[in-house]
């Protein structure tokens, strides 16, 4: 079995990243991330307002898919 491995800060962040699958063609590496507000680096806390317009965006924490060239996958796991 092959032991997971850090891909580096643009595809491990400080969400939770998981499910991750090659394309077809093996071009890409697709994957996907709870990137969104609670990973949000803050100086104080958000407003009700702020916090409504987040909790109906894109970035929501929930889960988005993400797509990296494998090229770059494979780069990042040399030593």
């Amino acid at each position: 079995m092959v032991q997971p491995q850090n891909l580096g800060p643009v595809i491990n962040t400080a969400a939770r990243e998981y499910s991750p699958r090659i394309s077809p063609d093996g071009k890409w590496l697709i994957y996907t991330s709870e990137q969104g507000m609670q990973t949000e680096k803050r100086e104080k806390p958000f407003t009700s307002q702020e916090f409504s317009g987040k909790a109906r965006g894109l970035y929501d924490g929930l889960g988005n898919i993400y797509r990296i060239p494998m090229e770059y996958v494979l780069q990042s796991t040399r030593p």
